[in-house]
């Protein structure tokens, strides 16, 4: 326990994060201190938080967007708007978002929807054809066939079968992973690709800054780069005031030879696969695609390692052909937050919307907005069955207590709410109607589905979506299901904290 707080205390997360509170401090009191002392300033602040006001109302941006920085501006009318201004707008700097989009367009014409395929979705259901058409138009993600699927109810059903993978790859390996930990799966992960680029296999490994921070292994540019391991930290995290911190890589995925592609919830961190049990048992799981459908994970993959460092990508060099059994359709996709819609949650809302028969849901965070809400508790009222595992022992117990403030009002609309008993769920899915599934990286709360670069597959008549719908079924016999008597003997304590985390949960 000493050591633990001891590597927590010198930490890069912890040392930044104080110097980016100091910073926030010194402003606040060089503000404070002007407006007290001069009429003009004090006048300009009030000024411009009027019209940053105005501004949020007429802006397309989340309504609980809007009344969170609203409250925040209201309660802190001098420095509120400066906050906003530095924080809340600044997600991407302009050369920033000028190289993500130049990357977009000159990428766009290599991942095109094949008529064909969609019209054979359309001919068998119209209604998930225009779900694919919306993802495809929206993240350049077509919907393919051609591709062979293999779901993975647990992390350490994942992690044996990429080792396997991993220590056959012949021409590249290419990963993508919000956290890189030490300890034995990073040891064993290591050893292989070490092994591979020894053996002229082109490895490439990006990792989240921020995500990885606190876990990632000592002198690990070192090791990577004697092993001959091209490494990548994604948006480094550094001691000062900026929006751009808030976009993070949450994406997890893992390409070999350009011919299978891995996605889902895992990271690499012993957790994941219950070597190290923090939150009792993790539940987490991912798919393994091969076929035409890998291409959208190369190309999504290269597209962030060119955005990360600014070198330019032989795209076509790394489209491998291939024939394999097909698997109904598939479709990942990516999301981020240049996207002028949000992507993952809309593709979430249609299916929930679509859903005629019942639509059940894994999600380890439930802080939702209002259409999200709408949306769940008009289907249960509609006599679709809606069923919705969260943790039941939670990472992060405040964002955990915002989750169970959505009970109440999802409880009453019919919605059934379960909490696994055994640990903590990480694992992102949705099924719907035998139709349709989804498996990736995108939580049902704010910073996934606004801020965040995310990424998901989604399965059309494909035996993943059965696969899910069993996985979810098993794990429901695991869980305690909660009832709206339960919800209602919240203590009044517990309520109150929940209302304040609520009022700024898209701020969190």
């Amino acid at each position: 326990m000493k050591n633990k707080l001891l590597r927590l205390i010198f930490s890069r997360v912890f040392i930044f994060g104080l110097l980016i509170a100091a910073q926030l401090c010194l402003i606040t009191l060089v503000v404070i201190i002007l407006a007290a002392n001069s009429a003009f300033v004090y006048s300009a602040l009030m000024f411009s938080s009027f019209f940053i006001m105005l501004w949020l109302f007429s802006s397309d941006l989340n309504p609980a967007y809007k009344m969170a920085w609203a409250l925040l501006i209201m309660g802190l009318p001098l420095v509120g708007a400066y906050y906003f201004i530095f924080w809340q707008r600044v997600k991407i700097k302009w050369s920033k978002r000028k190289l993500l989009r130049k990357i977009y367009e000159e990428t766009a014409y290599l991942n095109l929807q094949t008529d064909s395929v969609l019209d054979r979705l359309e001919s068998r259901n119209p209604s998930l054809a225009r779900q694919g058409e919306f993802i495809q138009q929206m993240a350049n993600g077509p919907v393919c066939t051609n591709t062979a699927c293999e779901y993975f109810p647990v992390g350490e059903d994942w992690y044996q079968s990429l080792c396997k993978e991993l220590s056959q790859a012949k021409t590249f390996i290419f990963m993508e992973y919000f956290i890189v930990s030490e300890g034995e799966m990073w040891q064993n992960i290591f050893a292989i690709l070490k092994d591979r680029a020894a053996n002229g296999v082109e490895v490439r490994l990006m990792y989240d800054d921020l995500g990885s921070a606190s876990t990632l292994p000592d002198d690990l540019d070192r090791l990577a780069r004697e092993a001959g391991i091209q490494l990548v930290a994604f948006n480094p995290f550094r001691p000062r005031l900026d929006g751009f911190v808030n976009s993070r890589d949450h994406r997890k995925i893992c390409i070999i030879d350009g011919v299978m592609a891995y996605n889902g919830g895992t990271n690499i961190a012993d957790e994941y696969i219950n070597l190290t049990h923090p939150y009792g048992h993790w539940k987490d799981t991912a798919v393994l695609i091969r076929g035409d459908a890998v291409w959208s994970f190369t190309l999504m993959f290269l597209e962030m390692w060119r955005f990360a460092t600014g070198l330019k990508e032989d795209y076509l060099r790394y489209q491998v052909p291939c024939s394999c059994a097909e698997d109904g359709f598939v479709q990942p996709y990516g999301a981020t937050p240049l996207n002028s819609t949000p992507v993952s949650e809309h593709a979430y809302l249609n299916i929930i919307n679509r859903a005629e028969k019942y639509v059940y849901i894994i999600t380890p965070y439930l802080i939702l907005d209002h259409e999200t809400v709408t949306a769940l508790s008009l289907a249960a009222r509609s006599g679709v069955d809606v069923r919705i595992i969260t943790p039941g022992i939670p990472d992060k117990k405040l964002v955990f207590w915002v989750t169970q403030s959505f009970y109440k009002t999802l409880l009453f609309a019919g919605v059934r709410i379960y909490e696994y008993t055994p640990g903590f769920v990480h694992g992102k899915m949705f099924v719907a109607d035998d139709m349709v599934a989804t498996v990736g990286t995108a939580n049902m709360d704010y910073r996934s589905l606004y801020l965040h670069f995310e990424c998901c597959t989604a399965f059309y008549y494909s035996s993943v979506v059965q696969a899910v719908k069993e996985d979810i079924i098993q794990t429901m016999g695991l869980c305690h299901e909660v009832t709206l008597e339960e919800v209602r003997k919240t203590s009044n304590g517990k309520r109150f904290i929940q209302a304040i985390l609520r009022m700024f949960a898209p701020l969190l």
